[in-house]
C-alpha cells in the first residue's frame, strides 16, 4: 500500500518575505500565505528580486492538506496548476514569447551589433539622440518610417491636404495662411517706428524697372509697357497713374524691383528733411523725389501721397485725386 507523507513549504505574508528579503535555495518554494503567489529561489537571488511563478493557484492550502493520490500524481497536471508558456508575448514590463514583429526587428540587427551605432538601432525600427541637432526633427515622410528631417532656414514644416510631412513651398504656406478670411479683431501689424534708413512696412508688388531707380524714389507705372519710372509732377502722364515707391533698388532698365503700395517707408538718402505731420508731395523739379511744398507753377501737378511721421519717414498712402495748376 502506498505511503503519502506531507510537506509544507516555507510560508508568511507578502509582507513579511518583503521585509526578511531571505535568499531561496536552487527550486526552494517560497509562499504568500495572504496573496496565493509562489516565488521559487535560485540559490543567489534575494525574494524582493525573483518573479513570482505565473501559475493560476486557487486554494495551495487545501492543495497541500489532500494531496493527489498516486494515480493522480502521474496524470497531467490540471489547469490550476500548468504554466502556460503560449498565453503571453514579450513586453518590456514581462517576460514571455518574442511575437513575429520583434522576431522581424531582431533579424534587421546585423551580427554583433552595436547598439550605440545610428544604423543598427535605426534597423531595429528605433531612434537614436545622436541623429539629432538644434535643426532637426522627428517626422515620418511614409508610414512606419521615422526619420531625423533637417529643417533650412527661412523654412516651415507642415503638412498640407491630402500631403505628407515637409519642408512647404512658399506658395503652400501662402494657401495655408491666406485661404481663410481674417478674423475679426486681428489686425495686419505695421512696424511703429522704422528703425533705420532703408527699411519700410506695408503693402508691396513686385515689378519692373523702366530706369535706374533707388530706394525710397516715388515712381509710376508706365501705360505703355507696365514698367516702374521715376514720377514728377512737371506733366499729367508721370503724376496721375498708379504710383508706389521703390523699396528694392534696380540697377537699370528691365531689371526686377519691389514697389510698396501702401504703409511706411524711411529713405534717408533720399528724402527732404520733412516737416512731421505735415502732408506730401510729388515733386515738380526733379523726378523721383518727394516734397513738403505743393507745386505752384502753372501748367505743374498737385498730387499728395501722403504725410510725414518725422523728417525722414512718411506714411505712402496716395491720393487718388490730382490738380493741374492754373
Amino acid at each position: 500500500m502506498a505511503e503519502y507523507r506531507k510537506w509544507l513549504f516555507r510560508r508568511d505574508t507578502a509582507a513579511n518575505w518583503t521585509s526578511a528579503d531571505p535568499t531561496l535555495m536552487s527550486g526552494e518554494m517560497g509562499f504568500e500565505t495572504d496573496t496565493n503567489k509562489i516565488k521559487i529561489g535560485n540559490g543567489t537571488t534575494a525574494w524582493t528580486a525573483l518573479d513570482y511563478v505565473e501559475a493560476v493557484v486557487t486554494d495551495i492550502d487545501a492543495y497541500l492538506e489532500n494531496p493527489p493520490t498516486e494515480d493522480e500524481a502521474h496524470k497531467t497536471v490540471t489547469s490550476e496548476w500548468a504554466f502556460d508558456h503560449n498565453a503571453r508575448d514579450a513586453t518590456s514590463a514581462v517576460q514571455g514569447h518574442a511575437t513575429a514583429t520583434q522576431i522581424t526587428k531582431l533579424d534587421g540587427i546585423e551580427a554583433s551589433a552595436d547598439v550605440t551605432d545610428a544604423t543598427n538601432v535605426d534597423a531595429a525600427g528605433a531612434v537614436m539622440e545622436a541623429d539629432y541637432n538644434a535643426n532637426t526633427i522627428l517626422a515620418a515622410t511614409s508610414d512606419d518610417t521615422p526619420a531625423a528631417l533637417t529643417v533650412g532656414e527661412q523654412t516651415v514644416v507642415g503638412r498640407i491636404t491630402g500631403g505628407n510631412i515637409a519642408a512647404l513651398s512658399v506658395s503652400e504656406i501662402q494657401t495655408l495662411v491666406l485661404s481663410v478670411s481674417l478674423p475679426e479683431n486681428v489686425a495686419i501689424i505695421l512696424d511703429p517706428a522704422l528703425s533705420a534708413d532703408g527699411k519700410y512696412s506695408g503693402m508691396v508688388e513686385a515689378g519692373t524697372a523702366g530706369a535706374t531707380l533707388a530706394f525710397g524714389e516715388v515712381v509710376y507705372q508706365a501705360v505703355a509697357d507696365d514698367r516702374w519710372e521715376k514720377a514728377q509732377a512737371d506733366a499729367e502722364a508721370t503724376t496721375k497713374p498708379k504710383i508706389g515707391i521703390c523699396v528694392s533698388a534696380a540697377a537699370s532698365d528691365g531689371d526686377p524691383t519691389v514697389i510698396l503700395l501702401v504703409g511706411k517707408v524711411r529713405a534717408d538718402a533720399i528724402f527732404p528733411t520733412f516737416t512731421k505731420y505735415a502732408p506730401v508731395f510729388i515733386s515738380e523739379a526733379t523726378a523721383g523725389l518727394l516734397t513738403n511744398t505743393a507745386p505752384s507753377t502753372t501748367g505743374q501737378f498737385v498730387r499728395c501721397i501722403g504725410q510725414a511721421i518725422s523728417a525722414d519717414e512718411i506714411w505712402f498712402n496716395p491720393d487718388n485725386a490730382w490738380i493741374e495748376v492754373a
